[in-house]
């Protein structure tokens, strides 16, 4: 009595093996398949991020060409000169060497 039921037991769950081998199988390749694409995605990002923190790193200390000083309104800008004072320029022009030996 018990060879039977044994059999029939057998027999129903049998298929149940193999359906349940074909299941694990599809996970497994699913499991792979997402992994690497995750994988991919963690490269992606962390070398976007690489390259946006290189970028503002370049950006901090990059010299700025085309960048023009700012200068005042030529109506500001006057030739300003100190009144009063001695320009060395004529009495060295006056001098000559005897006058200098006289000294």
């Amino acid at each position: 009595r018990f060879d039977s039921m044994e059999a029939k037991f057998d027999a129903r769950f049998e298929g149940v093996d193999v359906k349940l081998d074909a299941v694990d199988a599809k996970i497994d390749s699913v499991h792979r398949e997402l992994s690497g694409k995750f994988n991919v995605l963690v490269g992606v990002m962390a070398l976007g991020f690489t390259l946006l923190a290189g970028l503002e790193g370049y950006n901090a200390i990059a010299p700025r060409f085309g960048q023009t000083v700012m200068e005042a309104p030529e109506t500001l800008q006057e030739e300003t000169t100190l009144p009063g004072a001695p320009s060395s320029r004529p009495l060295a022009e006056g001098l000559v060497l005897s006058d200098v030996a006289k000294a």
